[in-house]
């Protein structure tokens, strides 16, 4: 799988400035990012929020490829693609 097979990215809840760190740590465009806006704690839930904010904005389509970033505390880093 090549950074370009990648239709989106679901990080982590990321200040904007850690999220284009990210982007450009990871070589995939910051556009391709789902950033969510939520009058919620998105600490343990920026995943269900992002998936469901890309569904609804139609960021993703059918067979598209997302990359989905976790974090929890300490060094713990959880990466998983899921095709739709």
């Amino acid at each position: 799988m090549e950074r370009s097979d990648i239709a989106v990215v679901f990080p982590p809840h990321l200040s904007p400035a850690d999220r284009g760190e990210m982007a450009s740590r990871i070589g995939i465009p910051g556009s391709r990012f789902v950033e969510v806006d939520a009058d919620a704690d998105l600490f343990t839930s920026s995943v269900p929020y992002a998936l469901e904010h890309a569904w609804r904005d139609q960021r993703v389509n059918p067979g598209d490829i997302g990359l989905i970033v976790s974090v929890g505390s300490g060094v713990q880093v959880g990466c998983a693609t899921y095709r739709f």
